[in-house]
């Protein structure tokens, strides 16, 4: 009972000449531990599906887990296909409107986003994580493309079904884009922002109204906030253990 009650007290008179040194030792630890952190911060873009100014559905793109590793394609060795899962989360249907001009033209700032005219509201959550699909369709020359080649990019479910809740396509020869990456590699579709006036061509009937045509838009950058853990304590508690573990030992 003597050695733990003298322990406690040596814990308490070591506060004030410890502190220094555990300040040190924790600006060390937390400048460590936030260059371990940084690369699993990933940012994302977020998107905004309207059928006219009027928006229905929104979601998050990433090209990497939560846990910052990279979301590879599942079918690398396909150059007309690309799976990505865990690409796209947050999927939300309900109502906003966007901001257009007298020309009715939707309204975008400095960064090139879209600005909204009335905030988006969420009334359904229809999941939190899904994936992404890019498919290389040559298109016919019948087509509103002239036989360009397109790439649609489909939105489907982690379920067994997979179901799917939109596809939109965007041509590429008009832009200059990479055609393999524009496929194969996620962070090239969300770096060169290929969502973004990309057509809808296909709705989920579980969506409600109807956005058949409408373009998509880039509405903001997505991040995830990962907490970091606090330092302090474990090193104050390991401090002060160490000390009562060695007085014990000269005492016996």
């Amino acid at each position: 009972m003597k050695i733990t009650q003298l322990m406690m007290a040596i814990a308490l008179a070591t506060v004030p000449v410890m502190s220094a040194f555990i300040e040190k030792a924790v600006a060390q630890q937390e400048a460590v531990v936030q260059e371990e952190l940084a690369p699993i911060r990933p940012q994302g873009n977020g998107y905004s599906q309207p059928g006219s100014p009027s928006v229905f559905v929104q979601f998050d793109l990433f090209d990497a887990l939560s846990n910052g590793n990279p979301i590879l394609d599942l079918e690398q060795k396909n150059d007309k296909l690309g799976v990505f899962f865990g690409a796209i989360e947050n999927y939300n249907i309900g109502t906003g409107r966007l901001l257009v001009d007298e020309k009715e033209e939707v309204v975008r700032d400095t960064s090139g986003f879209a600005q909204f005219e009335i905030p988006f509201t969420s009334q359904n959550t229809l999941f939190d994580v899904g994936n992404l699909r890019a498919e290389l369709i040559p298109s016919s020359k019948d087509s509103e493309y002239k036989g360009s080649e397109v790439v649609e990019y489909t939105i489907f479910g982690s379920g067994k079904d997979g179901t799917i809740y939109q596809k939109n396509q965007r041509t590429l020869p008009c832009c200059n884009f990479d055609t393999k990456r524009a496929v194969n590699d996620l962070e090239y579709i969300l770096q060169e922002n290929l969502l973004d006036g990309a057509i809808a061509t296909f709705q989920n009937p579980i969506i409600p109204n109807r956005f058949i045509g409408g373009r998509l838009y880039r509405t903001g950058i997505v991040t995830r906030n990962i907490p970091e853990p606090n330092t302090t304590i474990g090193l104050f508690t390991l401090s002060v253990m160490s000390a009562g573990f060695l007085l014990k030992r000269k005492m016996k």
